[in-house]
This record gives structure tokens, sequence and C-alpha cells, in this order.
């Protein structure tokens, strides 16, 4: 069916890039069984008969990164012009393998999923939440002039569920400067995104594949993620309409199209703090509101671009 444009509204599908973006990125430890338990409930939908595959993380920790694009644009029509946003999110590695008579069989398939985004640009919002899937809301950003990399990200949140409570600004993520540590040293130009994938900590099976892979090497990065959007209607033997009606996991690729710097940042701490509307923290398995110190920090300035999208599984049961 042909997509009906409504008033005012800016939502353009992929390819976009995104020229001369800075990125500041933090690795920090996480519980890998909090990250299988945020993969179940959230990529893992379904059933496995019918869905075919299943996203595990293999990796015990999680990349914090906070962007800066000067510099958004559809590649369709670059003449149209563009727009520019602040974002954060926490990326964590997946690995995909697919069902065979009821064997999970490990694919050459290394992807990435974000359970937390948040810009401050209401059309990138909206468009990563309805045309991608991205789970993106609304926030502002104080500070974190690159390569600077302090400041603080603040998102509508209630403090405490009551009918008197009312959603305000609160910092989701704060980053302070570490007057204690040796700033972390920067990876060699090309390592990002994968950073250090195959250290010690990490299975040795998981630290062949990921050296089989070469994916360092590589210029693309598979994204996944949940689409889902609800149904005002109360669906049948419901009280309330609190099921979704539509749910599939969507696949992009983030293609890093030239890597223009690479550098150190100043020491730095990690504070996410959770909400009774958000659980960022406890989802990765992080104490929050406790200064977390990087395994790795560094800044990066880059040309991206996002394609290729395909819808991998629609969830029947929604």
């Amino acid at each position: 069916m042909q997509y009906i444009d409504q008033i005012g509204e800016v939502e353009f599908p992929p390819p976009y890039t995104f020229p001369g973006v800075t990125i500041l990125s933090f690795r920090l430890d996480a519980d890998l069984n909090c990250l299988n338990i945020l993969c179940d409930r959230v990529l893992n939908i379904g059933s496995l008969e019918d869905r075919g595959f299943e996203y595990r993380p293999f990796l015990p920790f999680v990349d914090l990164e906070i962007l800066s694009y000067p510099r958004m644009e559809n590649a369709l029509w670059p003449d149209m012009g563009y727009t520019s946003q602040r974002e954060c999110y926490v990326r964590i590695f997946v690995w995909k393998f697919v069902e065979f008579w009821g064997w999970l069989i490990p694919t050459m398939e290394v992807a990435t999923f974000c359970p937390f985004i948040v810009v401050d640009n209401p059309l990138s919002a909206f468009s990563g939440r309805d045309v991608l899937g991205l789970p993106k809301l609304l926030a502002t950003f104080s500070d974190f002039s690159p390569p600077n990399p302090f400041g603080a990200v603040s998102t509508l949140e209630f403090s405490s569920f009551s009918s008197t409570s009312k959603a305000t600004l609160l910092p989701v993520v704060t980053v302070e400067e570490s007057l204690n540590l040796a700033a972390a040293p920067a990876p060699a130009v090309g390592q990002w995104p994968w950073g250090d994938i195959g250290s010690q900590d990490v299975d040795p099976t998981l630290r062949s594949l990921a050296s089989s892979l070469g994916l360092r090497d590589q210029p693309t990065l598979l994204s996944v993620q949940m689409k889902q959007f609800r149904d005002g209607a109360i669906p049948p033997g419901e009280q309330y309409p609190t099921n979704a009606c539509y749910q599939s996991i969507v696949q992009g690729e983030l293609t890093i199209d030239n890597i223009l710097e690479v550098g150190e940042l100043p020491a730095a701490k990690i504070i996410i703090n959770d909400y009774v509307s958000v659980n960022l923290a406890e989802s990765l398995g992080i104490t929050s509101g406790t200064p977390i110190m990087p395994r790795s920090q560094h800044y990066v300035k880059c040309d991206l671009s996002y394609g290729n999208v395909s819808t991998l599984f629609v969830n029947s049961d929604s």
C-alpha cells in the first residue's frame, strides 16, 4: 500500500547519511545474566518455532555512547535539507542463533541491540520509533561539547507513582570527571565500534568466533530492534488496552564510511539513575546511582550511513 503523508509530518525512510559524527564511547561492565533476560524480553519475541532464530549477548559489558550529529540527511533526497541532534544510547553485542530440529545453531552474524536510546530532536525520535523500531525518547543534554565528555542526559521521569506525581526532567545518565583515574588508552583507528571483544574474560569459543569473523575489519555493523505499536482498542478478553497490536524484529546496517579522528578522553566516571519509570541500570545489572569506572573510553569522529533495513520476523501472537 502507499504511505499517506499527513499534515506537517516529516518521517523519512532510510537510507540516511551522517557526516562528521562525534562519538564519546564508554565501555561498562554489565551482568551477562541480566543482558540475557533483556534479550529474551525484547528480541526473542513470540515462539522460537515461529521465529526460527534467537539472539544472545556474549560479552560481559555494554557500550554507553553519547553522539553529536552536525548533519542528518536522507540519502534519497539530500537537497531537501538536514537536521542535527545529540543522542545517547546503550549498545549490546548479540550473537544470532538459528533453530534447526529443536537445536540452536550459532551463525556467523553478530549484531548490536540498543535497549535505551534518547535524542534531543523530535523528528529523529518519531522517525526512529515509527520507521525503524528504535525505542527513542526525547531528552535534554547539558554540556558534552566533544571531545569534552562531561555532562548529563535528562528525560521526563516519575520519581514515584501516585495521583500527585508529575513527570519532571531527571538525570538518567551523568558523566563526571574522575580525578583519581588515568584516562584509558584510545583504541587504534578502525577498532570502533568493536573495541577489544577478544579479552580474556570472554569464553574461548566466542573469542575464536570474534577472531574468525574479523569484526575489527568490518565497516558495516548490523543492528536489530523490536518494532512495536500499541492498539488503542481493548483486546478481546482484556480489561485494559495494554497489549501491542504489532510486534516485529527489524534489522538494519550502520556503515562506517570514514573514520576521521580517534582520541583519548579525560578520566571519567558514569552514573546511571533508575526511577520508577525507567530501570536502565537494573536491566544491565548495574547499581543505580553509583559511580561506574569504564573499562575503556575514547572518542571517535567519523562519517556514518544507515540503510538496507529488513523485517526479520512479525509476531503473529501480537
